[in-house]
């Protein structure tokens, strides 16, 4: 009997449904299947029964469910205690979290904490609430929310950060304003159509009545980079554009009907008890940014 398998039982027993677990903790089907029937051998008993409506737990099962509960909360309770691990923390974030929150986040917490050592990594949103999910990551900021929710995370809201929209000054969206221009506009943008038409939608407006098109680009560096050269609209924050600004390179493209926003969330694993590291790192964000 080990974690792994106790994890599987115990998400399997909330979720009513292997394929689920399986994307949850990040395994396939066949481990969790696995997982279960080794613990079944194990225990000499029959843990769950699948029915048309999803897996249920035998009456032997349940019971057990409160004790794998338990292991599995001293399991993580004495890891915090006596691991080194108490002492590593690992960070993912979003390109736009990075931007925003992170470069300002990691150098205040480094000065409080040198003790802890860390490890950062931007991901995509969907690997990092993978990362998450798995335990493997102890903190997430992104900023799309996963939807649907996935039960092994929780995500908590941080910070709303405007958008902006900029164009080299030879663009014509710039000259004649952006709904003129729309045939020739382009949008660059570190989301997916999808996100982006629904960013649109938040404040009323539809993205096709904007643009034709839209690129998914997953550096800011390289968006900027784009835009300066008349390849199209950047979508992003204003502080990331603030020296194209300064120097006319870019120009804000005004519409009073465009009130573009990302939301910023912080995400945990939800079955996992949080590290004192953790905690510290996230009591940190919410001061800096709430």
């Amino acid at each position: 009997m080990n974690t792994k398998q106790l994890q599987s039982f115990v998400t399997v027993a909330k979720m009513h449904n292997i394929a689920e677990t399986a994307k949850i903790l990040n395994y396939s089907p066949s481990t969790i299947h696995a997982h279960l029937s080794s613990l079944e051998e194990e225990l000499e008993c029959k843990l769950y029964r699948r029915l048309s409506s999803g897996i249920v737990l035998t009456e032997l099962g349940n019971q057990f469910l409160t004790y794998a509960e338990d292991i599995l909360a001293k399991y993580n309770e004495a890891m915090q205690m006596f691991s080194s691990s108490a002492n590593f923390l690992k960070i993912t974030a979003s390109e736009t979290s990075d931007n925003v929150v992170m470069k300002y986040l990691l150098d205040m917490y480094i000065n409080k904490f040198p003790h802890i050592n860390i490890e950062y990594v931007k991901m995509i949103t969907a690997s990092s609430i993978s990362s998450i999910a798995s335990g493997e990551s102890d903190v997430a900021f992104i900023c799309e929310q996963s939807e649907p929710i996935n039960p092994a995370i929780k995500v908590s809201h941080l910070c709303t950060v405007p958008l902006y929209l900029a164009a080299a000054p030879s663009h014509p969206a710039v000259k004649h304003g952006i709904k003129k221009s729309k045939i020739l506009n382009t949008l660059l943008s570190t989301g997916s159509y999808k996100s982006n038409a629904a960013l649109f939608k938040m404040c009323g407006c539809n993205f096709e009545e904007y643009f034709h098109d839209s690129r998914n680009i997953g550096e800011m560096s390289i968006i900027k980079k784009l835009a300066i050269e008349g390849k199209g609209i950047a979508l992003l924050p204003k502080e990331i554009i603030l020296e194209e600004l300064n120097n006319s390179s870019l120009h804000l493209i005004s519409d009073p009907d465009l009130l573009l926003y990302n939301n910023i969330y912080m995400v945990v694993n939800s079955y996992k008890t949080q590290k004192e590291s953790t905690k510290d790192l996230i009591k940190m964000a919410i001061d800096l940014f709430q």
